[in-house]
């Protein structure tokens, strides 16, 4: 029967990157629900949903020179305690979480970037970001993987390819269980399920 050789055949082929999926996949799962301060409660890159309440209790934006003096608090507290650093490029993004207004600072760029989170206000190093931030870097990583973009074009193109297999296997594995229900029926064997 074709259906059951078209099923067999991208059944074979496909299950070594069906597996590469489900243990990408799995591991991006774990991490986020390790990592509930970073993922929110439920896992996933959006984080927790907030409530009217807690978007009612947001400060305003504040002013130029506000925003001008935590930049340069944070840029100078993450070159004190990165010496190290080469300073071919410095990225700064001021967030509040908390009631405190954070910045995440990068120095340098590419593999030799480092980040570091301090207080913009005070400049002292937060605790826990680095650990936080690791756990990002590992889903950003780990969803590379998973989507195939860590193998550019060919990567993707593999990714469809497996997801569109899973679907191919689906379709015939219905097809293939209606086809042997009806036979069985025709013999008047009429359970729905069998061994």
């Amino acid at each position: 029967m074709l259906v059951k050789t078209i099923h067999r055949w991208v059944g074979t082929g496909a299950m070594v990157f069906v597996a590469y999926l489900v243990a990408t996949g799995s591991i991006i799962a774990v991490n986020e629900f390790a990592n509930p301060a970073v993922f929110g409660a439920g896992g996933g890159q959006g984080g927790p949903v907030r409530t009217e309440a807690q978007r009612a209790g947001d400060r305003p934006i504040p002013s130029p020179r506000d925003l001008d003096r935590m930049a340069a608090t944070a840029l100078r507290a993450a070159a004190d305690l990165l010496p190290d650093a080469q300073l071919t490029g410095a990225e700064i993004r001021l967030y509040e979480r908390d009631g405190k207004t954070l910045a995440d600072v990068t120095l340098g760029s590419g593999q030799h970037a480092e980040r570091i989170t301090v207080d913009a206000l005070s400049g002292a190093r937060v605790r826990g970001a680095a650990e936080a931030q690791a756990a990002v870097r590992l889903n950003t990583l780990l969803q590379r993987f998973h989507s195939g973009a860590i193998g550019g074009l060919a990567g993707k193109l593999l990714i469809l390819a497996t997801g569109l297999s899973l679907l191919t296997l689906c379709v015939t594995g219905i097809w293939l269980y209606l086809d042997m229900a009806r036979r069985r029926w025709a013999m008047g064997r009429r359970e729905v399920f069998w061994g």
